[in-house]
């Protein structure tokens, strides 16, 4: 008699336990797991407005250009549109590092880039440095971005939104 009344309990135990391990296992809902991310490039392109009129660069301009090695990302993306003088002017740098110290290397690269152009611009292009100045590099979980655009900010936070 006495176990055909901890029947009831221990279902209800177990129904409870089978709830919590679904959400824990699904995430929660508006949080996407990393499993479930979009591709880069399909992020990049919901958040950035006319990222496909930008040239685009393959692995190893990226590396000659920006300096991150290919051993510290699962994906990246170099992108660069120019302004009506033909100089560089707006820019999208993405990488989803291999992991968080992978990440941490990635940011300081990006970083020093982002130092770098500034120094460049400062003295011949106003217009870019003042986008420069705009920006900045951020990190989310894994990823590293630095967009360079007139609305840098509003870019960075809906790119990095689904990251």
């Amino acid at each position: 008699m006495k176990n055909n009344k901890l029947l009831p309990i221990l279902g209800g135990v177990l129904g409870v336990a089978a709830i919590l391990v679904f959400f824990l296992t699904r995430g929660v809902p508006g949080n996407t797991p990393a499993a479930e991310k979009l591709p880069l490039l399909q992020a990049a392109q919901k958040a950035i407005p006319g990222l496909d009129s930008m040239t685009d660069y393959d692995g190893d301009e990226f590396f000659d250009i920006v300096g991150v090695s290919p051993a510290e990302y699962t994906e990246f993306l170099y992108r660069t549109g120019e302004n009506e003088k033909g100089l560089v002017a707006r820019e999208a740098l993405i990488v989803r590092a291999r992991d968080a110290d992978a990440a941490k290397r990635v940011l300081e690269v990006f970083n020093h880039y982002h130092a770098q152009r500034e120094t460049e611009t400062r003295s011949y292009a106003p217009d870019i440095y003042q986008m420069l100045e705009k920006s900045s590099v951020s990190l989310k979980n894994n990823t590293v971005a630095l967009l360079i655009s007139e609305n840098s900010a509003a870019e960075t936070a809906a790119f990095l939104a689904g990251e």
